[in-house]
């Protein structure tokens, strides 16, 4: 059994290197500060992608990383329970690759099908927000989404930047992965008389029903592109998790039909819809499902919304 306790690494670009205070806390935490245009790194990268968001670093870091096993989490992605039995799950086990569905799907006529000679099929995109992955099980698949996202003015025409590079790396190498049969969930608060969900929640099945789902990883991905103005409470005290929200047949359901929209403010939301039929979603209280996960996550600094001016 792995201990509870993990070792840390924060990948970082040249351009963004911390300052002497942040690397004693982070040192303080166990986490080391790690600087990705190292030249003595097995992939360095030295160049910052012309975008807001630099989503090819992702294979790098892991490649890069002192670890034979690796859980990966973005920045912005928060352990709702201790995921170390992750490395003990006979999914994991049997594939060296762990993976979690995003809301959406690969378009039949994408060219990246014919690129990677590879099937389409009716399943859902991968959300790499986190993944689980045994480096010396995969390290082919690493290798060619490393190269993917190396050329990201090729790929990123086909992809939403990096995210399927791993799914379809290890698909054109034929090599096993396990993606969760749990689809996502959602997190937010009421904008008006609509749900608004800002942040991803994805789920590992438990034997028994549905409703047992264990809830590993909140992801707040919109939440850092959203005014916080929109959380502060009557206290003085930012909120931006009210309601959490899940299908209420997610296993293996590729017909579920989350919907994008832009509500007032200019706000980006996700919502579940039940305009053809689709099963109803299971809304709960989010401090009921997470208890001190909100009240933690700002008693140690952590950012919500955005400040706009």
């Amino acid at each position: 059994m792995h201990a509870c306790q993990l070792d840390i690494e924060v990948w970082h670009l040249s351009d963004e290197q911390p300052s002497e205070e942040m690397k004693m806390e982070l040192e303080s935490l166990g986490a080391k500060p790690k600087d990705l245009s190292d030249p003595k790194l097995v992939r360095p990268i030295t160049l910052r992608r012309n975008a807001e968001k630099q989503f090819q670093i992702k294979a790098a870091a892991i490649l890069n990383s002192s670890f034979k096993e690796v859980l990966y989490l973005d920045s912005d992605n928060l352990p709702a329970k201790d995921p170390t039995f992750l490395f003990d799950t006979p999914e994991y086990k049997s594939t060296g690759a762990l993976f979690w569905p995003d809301f959406w799907k690969t378009h039949g006529e994408n060219k990246v099908f014919d690129v990677l000679g590879i099937h389409c099929e009716d399943e859902w995109e991968q959300e790499s927000g986190q993944m689980v992955i045994d480096k010396e099980k995969s390290w082919l698949p690493l290798q060619l989404a490393w190269y993917m996202q190396k050329h990201y003015d090729v790929y990123f025409q086909f992809l939403n930047g990096d995210k399927d590079t791993f799914k379809y790396a290890w698909k054109a190498l034929n090599k096993p992965y396990h993606m969760s049969e749990v689809f996502v969930g959602m997190a937010g608060d009421m904008l008006g008389e609509r749900f608004c969900g800002h942040t991803m929640l994805q789920y590992f099945p438990t034997p028994g029903e549905e409703e047992d789902d264990e809830l590993l990883f909140v992801h707040a991905n919109l939440l850092k592109i959203t005014d916080k103005i929109h959380f502060i409470r009557d206290d003085g005290q930012e909120h931006p998790w009210d309601l959490a929200k899940h299908s209420s047949m997610s296993h293996s359901n590729t017909w579920i039909k989350p919907e994008f929209y832009i509500g007032p403010g200019g706000r980006a939301c996700m919502d579940f819809t039940h305009r053809e039929g689709e099963p109803e979603a299971v809304t709960e209280n989010f401090d009921d499902v997470v208890p001190n996960l909100q009240s933690n996550y700002f008693k140690y600094g952590g950012i919500g919304g955005e400040t706009r001016v």
